[in-house]
């Protein structure tokens, strides 16, 4: 894991506290991303990290390598923790260690004991110093994931009844969802949403700086939210939604050892041991995709961009689109969400897939806006 130095910060990592996890868990439909970029054998992959949770579900695709990058070390510490976690331990000790499974803090600090030694320095170094994190739950101590944690906490669990919410997690088919979904008080749903998640209160779980290009209207912001759950609840099969299930109803009805169908695929049993024979093939890096790509010595043909762009001017987006095709094979395939800033490459090469919408049609995520898929000809 290399050091990242100021020079090589982007635009918005300049104002960023780079030290904290900000993301636990990755809050992009792993299957939208993977049925995307159709990972092959032949496939070498850029990757934003993140939590590394869809590293990880791309790596189950069997790609030749993949570069996880992330300017954060504190995200990319999470992501080699995990790596040697796979490594080391057992499925049961794996999940302990993340705090995915009921546990006592000196049950996964023990667990952190047991294979910080073969960190590498700078990972180790952050984890000792955080060692507080793992205490409490490495799985929910990410901004994001708190303040997400948060709206069922302060907002829904004031308002919702745990069984009409249960009945719709429950259903069967479309139809008994859409049932379930016209049982909730809607308009009290509604309202708590609208709150939630205005710009102002997302900055509970962004920095100002992530929505420094966010420019629409407090109300078109709130309607946009309440318009995509309000979609997902009776147009996309939610029985397998751990994404939404967490962001409506916490940890209730959440256990990846009892529900291995509801849970990221990396922490299922069967999975977790392919990747014990996987793990090698990821590099990590610190720093800037940017100026990783400037000093890149191979070539991709694959990239999980995440929603890098929403946080990134229009100048800044065209560039690194321009570096990305230069650094890229032909017919490359580039996937990105976008949220509240719109952002699609203006170069000629980068064609959107056909499929980009109807992918997006059934994200089981509840706040963006739009996924794109590009293609590089």
């Amino acid at each position: 894991m290399t050091s990242i130095n100021r020079s090589e910060r982007s635009e918005v990592a300049r104002s960023l506290d780079l030290s904290i996890i900000r993301y636990s868990r990755v809050w992009e439909d792993h299957r939208v991303l993977s049925e995307a970029l159709q990972i092959n054998g032949d496939d070498d992959v850029i990757s934003v990290t993140s939590s590394g949770d869809n590293v990880l579900a791309l790596l189950l695709e069997k790609p030749k390598s993949i570069i996880a990058i992330d300017m954060s070390p504190a995200q990319n510490s999470l992501l080699e923790l995990k790596i040697t976690g796979i490594r080391e331990l057992n499925h049961k000790e794996f999940l302990c260690l993340l705090g995915e499974t009921a546990g006592q803090p000196n049950e996964r600090v023990s667990l952190y004991q047991k294979i910080s030694h073969v960190l590498t320095p700078p990972v180790k170094e952050y984890w000792d110093k955080n060692i507080d994190l793992i205490e409490q739950q490495l799985c929910v101590c990410g901004r994001l994931d708190k303040y997400f944690w948060s709206f069922y906490v302060n907002y829904l669990s004031k308002i919702m009844p745990d069984a009409a919410m249960d009945a719709l997690f429950d259903s069967n088919t479309l139809e008994e969802q859409r049932v379930a979904f016209n049982k909730l008080p809607l308009a009290e749903f509604e309202k708590a949403l609208s709150e939630f998640g205005s710009v102002e209160s997302q900055k509970s779980g962004r920095s100002s700086s992530q929505l420094k290009y966010a420019k629409e209207s407090e109300k078109a912001v709130a309607q946009h939210f309440w318009n995509r759950v309000s979609y997902i609840c009776q147009n996309v099969p939610i029985r397998d939604n751990f994404y939404l299930s967490l962001f409506l109803r916490g940890h209730r009805g959440y256990s990846p050892l009892e529900k291995p169908h509801f849970c990221t695929p990396y922490l299922r049993e069967k999975e977790f041991y392919q990747l014990k024979g996987l793990v090698n093939r990821v590099v990590v890096h610190t720093g800037t995709i940017e100026t990783y790509l400037s000093q890149a010595d191979t070539t991709f043909s694959k990239a999980n961009l995440s929603d890098i762009f929403e946080y990134a001017s229009e100048d800044a987006t065209n560039e690194l689109f321009s570096s990305l095709v230069d650094n890229c094979r032909s017919g490359a395939r580039l996937a990105y969400w976008n949220m509240l800033v719109p952002r699609t490459p203006s170069h000629k090469r980068l064609q959107m897939a056909p499929e980009s919408e109807q992918l997006h049609a059934k994200d089981r995520l509840m706040y963006y806006r739009a996924f794109h898929c590009s293609v590089l000809k």
